[in-house]
């Protein structure tokens, strides 16, 4: 599990399958629901995007907090 300001996320392998990517973006992050959508397609475009998504793993992203860092990040 990695730890970047305010965000994390877990990597698992998973045998024989394509990757797979799960989000959670609470409340926290901001109430309104515009943001946290706009933040999951963002993540969502670079997980596409990423060469990662071509090897059998899971992906969790847990977001909380600023919206900026999460962001920032990508």
């Amino acid at each position: 599990l990695g730890n970047v300001g305010y965000h994390a996320a877990k990597f698992c392998r998973e045998a024989g399958a394509s990757a797979r990517l799960g989000l959670a973006i609470g409340r926290r992050v901001d109430t309104r629901a515009v943001v946290r959508n706009r933040i999951k397609r963002a993540i969502r475009e670079a997980f596409r995007r990423h060469p990662l998504r071509h090897l059998a793993v899971d992906v969790v992203i847990a977001a909380a907090g600023d919206p900026r860092a999460v962001t920032d990040a990508l």
